[in-house]
């Protein structure tokens, strides 16, 4: 599978704001949903976007509202080279496996305490837990503009000031860059050691 830098849990993205008591007026607003998306596209960072079906299902048949189409909403998905997952398991999966983390406000609760499990078995509760701890949170300001917790710095720069401030911005892409490594790092250190067991136990 190509490398990817994060992997955008689509659906807590796509469904932002929306809660128990609001769910019968919430209404996902397609052109905030593309800048969302385009967030991490504009400071080069190479995302699998992840959708589970059911959310996908609920926004055909229109169980989910947005301030347009069913299909408008799945061409917006589909332009980000959407991947339909059955359940967060499969992008836990991912996760593992490209050792990236998850940008999503999902705490993983009943994986992480083991009441749910997935159906391979592949990820280990203590996996949840790494994967839940390397998540990146994500929200909505106050301007209504999208960013995630601590903001990602723009990877691409167009226009530079001054030498300074273009040294600021390389050291911010660097510092950046160095904890979506250790990132990385921490998931294939984790990834080793229960092969270690699995291997000790056989």
């Amino acid at each position: 599978m190509t490398e990817f830098d994060l992997i955008l849990d689509g659906s807590n993205i796509a469904l932002y704001g929306l809660t128990e008591k609001n769910k019968d007026t919430f209404v996902v607003d397609l052109v905030l949903l593309r800048q969302k998306l385009e967030y991490f596209s504009k400071r080069g960072q190479r995302c699998l976007l992840c959708l589970d079906h059911s959310t996908l299902s609920k926004v055909k048949n229109e169980k989910i509202r947005t301030n347009g189409t069913p299909k408008e909403f799945i061409e917006i998905m589909e332009d980000y080279s959407v991947y339909i997952i059955q359940s967060d398991s499969e992008m836990a999966e991912f996760a593992v496996e490209l050792n990236c983390p998850i940008v999503t406000n999902d705490k993983f609760r009943t994986w992480r305490s083991g009441a749910e499990k997935s159906k391979s078995g592949k990820i280990t509760q203590q996996q949840w837990e790494l994967i839940f701890e390397q998540s990146i949170r994500h929200k909505v300001d106050k301007r209504g503009c999208f960013t995630t917790k601590p903001p990602l710095h723009h990877h691409r720069v167009l226009k530079v000031d001054s030498p300074s401030e273009e040294l600021a911005r390389e050291v911010l892409q660097l510092k950046d860059a160095n904890e979506l490594l250790n990132r990385k790092l921490r998931m294939l250190k984790l990834t080793n050691d229960t092969l270690r067991q699995c291997i000790n136990i056989g």
